[in-house]
């Protein structure tokens, strides 16, 4: 129960993060049975997918 709340907390925190700050927002958290639960604003596809755009040309350079 406590990381079911926590988690729902720290989801939400994101998203008014997103909103305040007109940005993107990704997050990963792995419950204690090892259960991955995510949250993204547009979407953890596209922001770790832009994300690993972003260090693969850093890379290169």
């Amino acid at each position: 129960v406590c990381f079911s709340r926590r988690r729902a907390s720290f989801f939400e925190k994101a998203s008014e993060l997103s909103i305040l700050c007109s940005t993107s927002v990704a997050s990963i958290v792995f419950s204690p049975a090892a259960k991955a639960y995510s949250f993204g604003q547009p979407s953890v596809e596209y922001i770790l997918e832009h994300f690993l755009q972003k260090s693969a040309s850093a890379e290169t350079q």
